[in-house]
């Protein structure tokens, strides 16, 4: 009888308590990733460079092209802790697997993702170039991963493409860091619904709307493009690869095919030799090709 007496008289107290639990959940009250803001610069440094000193270790030929599950499971693989983790997964972009490093100043921009059921995920994606950005809102979904850090089971919002691997023959020959087995990538990690994570979406349901908006915009003659004639950013480097395993994409095939050469006849490889030319990914001259900027992780982009 007394406990219901405290009940009675406390009700509104336990009331607001029980709704700011469950509003604290349902609408991101807490913003797990503000700390990374606080790190100093020198500390994200130290960090990044020895992620990168696994560089060989994750792409044992130096090519790290589309390799964001790559970094996404090595990282997995390192046992880290909560923050770090977090930390680690903005030092490369999972669209490009290009390095980004803290010392560029601003490497994130806000952007809004479909998830498995349609529904809209805002959050930050750390990126090398802004064709990344069209093309991670454009041809991949969020999804669930969990995780235990630091002893606790977390839920984190990730962004995923169908495994490659279940078309291992169609996967571009500029990607060469896939290990696939069985139709499946072993050197990958898979979401809830068993698509295959290229990186971690830094959720943020209060992201500034005007600053998603203006890269939608900007996005816009890109995302309108049919896949195979898009050309700049990764091209049809990362696109081709996120569509392998997808039905029914319309403007897409894997192959030259449809391509012709001023007779009207079907394209024909160009490329000679391991030197830089006008050549794209697959050696033809297709004039499709294009990428974000090399750098000593990877030289082909």
């Amino acid at each position: 009888m007394k406990l219901y007496d405290f009940f009675k008289k406390h009700w509104i107290i336990l009331t607001l308590i029980i709704i700011l639990i469950l509003s604290s959940d349902l609408f991101n009250i807490y913003e797990p990733f503000t700390h990374i803001d606080t790190i100093d610069k020198e500390t994200k440094m130290k960090s990044f460079e020895k992620l990168m000193d696994s560089f060989q270790e994750i792409f044992p030929d130096g090519n790290r092209n589309a390799g964001g599950p790559q970094f996404f499971k090595h990282i997995v693989d390192l046992g880290l802790s909560k923050a770090d983790f977090e930390l680690y997964n903005t030092f490369y972009c999972g669209v490009s697997g290009s390095p980004v490093s803290p010392d560029r100043g601003k490497v994130y921009d806000y952007i809004v993702v479909k998830d498995m059921d349609g529904k809209e995920v805002r959050g930050k994606y750390y990126r090398c170039c802004w064709h990344c950005l069209c093309d991670v809102m454009k041809y991949t979904k969020a999804d669930k991963f969990d995780i235990t850090l630091d002893g606790e089971k977390i839920t984190y919002d990730v962004l995923t493409i169908a495994d490659p691997c279940c078309n291992e023959s169609g996967i571009p020959k500029s990607v060469t860091a896939y290990k696939c087995k069985s139709g499946k990538t072993q050197n990958g990690i898979y979401s809830r619904s068993g698509r295959l994570i290229y990186a971690l979406l830094y959720t943020d349901n209060k992201s500034d709307s005007k600053k998603i908006n203006d890269v939608v915009d900007q996005c816009k003659e890109r995302m309108e493009t049919p896949p195979d004639e898009l050309q700049g950013g990764m091209g049809d480097i990362f696109v081709k690869l996120s569509l392998l395993c997808e039905d029914n994409v319309e403007g897409f095939t894997d192959t030259h095919d449809s391509l012709k050469n001023i007779y009207g006849e079907p394209l024909k490889t160009c490329k000679t030799g391991d030197s830089p030319g006008s050549w794209d990914s697959e050696g033809y001259c297709s004039e499709r090709g294009g990428g974000c900027s090399s750098n000593m992780y990877g030289s082909n982009p």
